[in-house]
């Protein structure tokens, strides 16, 4: 009996070092240390063995218990390190997979300050969870400065385009210096005009005198530029309320809307050159150090008589930006073309390249991409009580459970029972029974003739059948289960059949293999030590004779072991998913940013500039041009909230986007609530069709009018298209853009301007492009002269001679809104 008790005692021992190596897996904190673990297998086998020697035959028995004790206890730390590998692995790459993320997500800030104020990135992020709610702000007052080279026709006609462009980006830049130092929002760039503002940063706390001060200061900048330069600017200035907002999803940009806006547009309009203008609700906001003087009551389009005031000077009010711009202070602000394009392109690389381990983004910018794949709260049903215990289920987005589990089968499922592995289970398990029956016959009997061996070998008969029928079970699911689980109409998607026919097989595989351990014969006496191997499959250990202490203690062991291991397991894999879900939709927007900011082909050129070459310039010879301005919209935006306003407007423009690319029209720009667009030569678009211009103009006008009816609001739609020489070019260092000048937009804008309500006037020019290409009916103006909706009068020869409104001839598809919507 004392026997019996030190035999178990010594089992115990035995199970709780084989315990202590496995335990590893948790307890130490990287792999690297578990090399140190064969220095305590050794030491422990060492030890073990002289003390449980039989003295009568000390070294030989001590020797054997020695080699066994090595073998088992190395077969385990293999499996054990094993194990810590893979966990690590996991580990580092979440690690990788998150620098990536926060490299990503750098990179899309910087794409970003390109196109939107900084102020309005975080914002926008918040709102890129909802795209259906635009980001939009009411801005109580505010101060919106419009600058305009004075006879810029001329300009235009006296230059080349490369001699344009180099003329633009001079002053341009200037402006964005100006701005930069001074703390001015730039708005945006319409040709010749260059747009600022103050008093539209959200929940600003400045003084809104003190933000008024640095535009007037931008302004006298300017003014003393024309002296120097012999350069001639209007400049017209306006304060009130302003509605703000971001338009688009994949090329965003920062619009001002209302009637400020319009006031501030015609200021400059009727400015005197070289003179800033502004209103009486600007001068009463100033400081009594800006000087200014009576010009009198101006009649403004559209507004009456208006009380106009000229600047006359800040006092002694010291300019800085001149000094600023002398030393180089302050130029790491602005920005190039080619360092737009190069954030882009840097933005596509990191995500698909390693992580560089560059410098993350700002905190606040990557906590909003984080709250961007946030939890959702999950609905309290009876089937998703467990995701209570689940490995990160509630920090898990709901509507990422569904893709998760379909990559999950595709990548991970499918991958445990790919032909390879099983092949190589079915033989690592082929040479563990010869392995443990070679054991059991030779290491754990007391056989001592060849009669009692071969007895002992037919009593292993149900051991040798369970095993190989094991065997021919994992070799079975090696030819079936990967025909089960791939679908050639759905590679990336299990069949539910195939993950329960795969389970079944595998559930009889594991019941082959515990049977096989569970009747061992009699003779055998205590359990075989190389039942703790059958860990390295995933498989519950058990013995003969079930019921000991030791025997429960390290079943619980191990068992809780590899349920952390598989815990923490699926953790990681969740926290990776989430990461990769994050950057692939940032190198989706980035992608989309990279082929709708520009031509494509204009994109190739700048790719190929060297650092400090001049922004390219294109003259176009045969381009069509169409202007849309939306009819009511002033109306609306006093009637609705600033979130309607700018909602509607997203709306029509998205539809408009469908139109355009459905036509093949590059969309140049948007300026409050006009939209213009065009074909020409390349690079401005591969082909170069007027009548498909003229389509696109039938197609706004019908959207219009459908989204007016659907929605119940009184908006309508104007339209001009014409034909003729522009000139196209990057300019300015922010908010950098492909713009087209030169008296073509000019002729545009009166087209538009002039056109009749849900109508599309073309030129004669234009006419004469499309009249042999389609079949469209063209109807002459009759009118003596045009006339603007604002009264203004304008003759045929400013836009090139008659007019013509045109309309599909019967049978001629025109695109409704319905089908455009996205």
């Amino acid at each position: 009996m004392d026997d019996m008790n030190c035999s178990k005692v010594e089992y115990y021992r035995f199970q709780m070092q084989m315990f202590s190596v496995m335990a590893q897996v948790l307890v130490l904190p990287e792999y690297r240390y578990c090399a140190y673990m064969w220095c305590w297998i050794f030491l422990a086998a060492l030890v073990a063995s002289a003390i449980v020697a039989n003295e009568e035959d000390w070294a030989l028995d001590a020797k054997n218990e020695f080699f066994v004790r090595l073998v088992l206890l190395s077969l385990v730390q293999m499996v054990a390190s094993r194990k810590k590998c893979t966990m690590e692995e996991q580990t580092r790459s979440l690690f990788l997979t998150n620098l990536k993320n926060r490299e990503v997500s750098m990179s899309m800030f910087r794409i970003l300050e390109f196109m939107v104020p900084d102020f309005v990135i975080l914002p926008m992020l918040q709102h890129a969870q909802n795209p259906s709610v635009p980001l939009s702000f009411h801005c109580d007052s505010a101060s919106v400065l419009f600058i305009a080279f004075d006879d810029f026709e001329e300009v235009v006609q006296r230059k080349t385009p490369p001699e344009l462009l180099q003329f633009l980006n001079k002053y341009y830049n200037l402006f964005d210096f100006y701005c930069a130092a001074y703390g001015v929002t730039k708005i945006e760039t319409v040709a010749e005009e260059y747009v600022c503002a103050v008093g539209v940063r959200p929940k600003a706390s400045d003084c809104f005198e003190d933000v008024l001060t640095q535009l007037i200061k931008v302004a006298a900048e300017i003014r003393c530029l024309q002296v120097r330069d012999r350069v001639v600017f209007k400049m017209g200035l306006h304060t009130g309320p302003v509605v703000a907002g971001v338009m688009g999803t994949k090329l965003p940009r920062f619009r001002l809307f209302g009637d400020t806006v319009n006031t501030a547009a015609r200021m400059m309009q009727k400015s005197l050159p070289g003179e800033v203008q502004m209103g009486e609700s600007t001068r009463k906001q100033l400081p009594d150090w800006v000087q200014v003087r009576f010009r009198g009551d101006i009649e403004m389009k559209g507004k009456g008589l208006m009380a106009a005031y000229l600047l006359d000077g800040i006092g002694n009010t010291r300019l800085q930006a001149v000094e600023m711009l002398a030393t180089g202070t302050g130029r790491e602000r602005l920005k190039t073309p080619k360092a737009l394009y190069s954030a882009l392109v840097a933005g596509k690389q990191a995500t698909e390249g390693p992580g560089c381990g560059g410098p993350g983004a700002p905190s606040a910018f990557n906590d909003v991409i984080g709250q961007i794949y946030e939890t959702k709260p999950r609905r309290r049903t009876c089937r998703q009580a467990l995701h209570f215990f689940g490995p990160g289920w509630r920090s898990f987005p709901e509507d990422l459970e569904g893709e998760f589990q379909q990559w999950y089968q595709h990548a991970v499922f499918a991958g445990n029972f790919s032909a390879p592995r099983l092949q190589r289970q079915a033989g690592f398990l082929l040479l563990l029974t010869l392995a443990e029956a070679a054991y059991m016959l030779f290491m754990s009997s007391d056989f001592q003739t060849a009669n009692e061996f071969l007895g002992g070998v037919e009593e292993l008969w149900l051991y040798f059948t369970l095993r190989f029928s094991a065997i021919t079970v994992c070799l079975l699911m090696s030819c079936v289960c990967p025909r089960w689980i791939y679908n050639p109409r759905k590679p990336h998607v299990v069949k539910k059949s195939a993950k329960v026919g795969t389970n079944c097989l595998h559930l009889i595989f594991v019941c082959l293999v515990m049977l096989s351990y569970m009747l061992l014969p009699s003779y055998l006496g205590e359990p075989s030590g190389f039942t703790v191997i059958l860990l390295a499959l995933g498989h519950m250990p058990n013995t003969a004779q079930n019921g000991y202490p030791s025997e429960g203690i390290a079943f619980l062991g191990y068992s809780l072991i590899f349920v952390v291991k598989a815990f923490m397991g699926e953790m990681s894999l969740r926290d990776q998913f989430k990461a990769r879900k994050a950057i692939n939709t940032t190198k989706v927007h980035i992608e989309g940013i990279l082929e709708s900011m520009m031509p494509h082909l204009v994109v190739y050129e700048l790719q190929r500039l060297p650092p400090d070459a001049p922004a390219p310039s294109h003259h176009y010879f045969r381009a069509t041009v169409v202007q849309s301005d939306l009819v009511g919209f002033t109306r609306m935006a006093s009637l609705l909230p600033p979130e309607e306003v700018v909602k509607a407007v997203s709306e029509i423009f998205s539809i408009f986007d469908k139109l355009a690319e459905n036509h093949g029209v590059y969309k140049v720009e948007t300026v409050g609530d006009a939209y213009i667009a065009g074909q020409a030569e390349p690079p401005l678009t591969s082909e170069n069709d007027p009548p498909s211009v003229i389509r696109f103009g039938l197609g706004m006008v019908h959207a219009a009018s459908d989204w007016s009816e659907t929605h119940g609001q009184p908006i309508k739609v104007r339209v001009g298209v014409h034909t003729g020489e522009c000139i196209g070019g990057i300019v300015g260092i922010d908010k950098q853009r492909y713009h087209l000048f030169g008296q073509l937009m000019h002729q545009l804008e009166l087209l538009e301007s002039t056109a009749p309500e849900c109508f599309v006037q073309i030129s004669q020019s234009c006419k004469q492009a499309s009249e042999a290409l389609a079949d469209f009916h063209f109807v002459e103006r009759p009118e003596p002269y045009l006339v603007t909706s604002k009264g203004e009068v304008h003759q045929y020869p400013e836009v090139g001679g008659r007019t013509f409104l045109v309309s599909a001839q019967t049978g001629t598809r025109i695109e409704s809104a319905h089908s455009l919507r996205i």
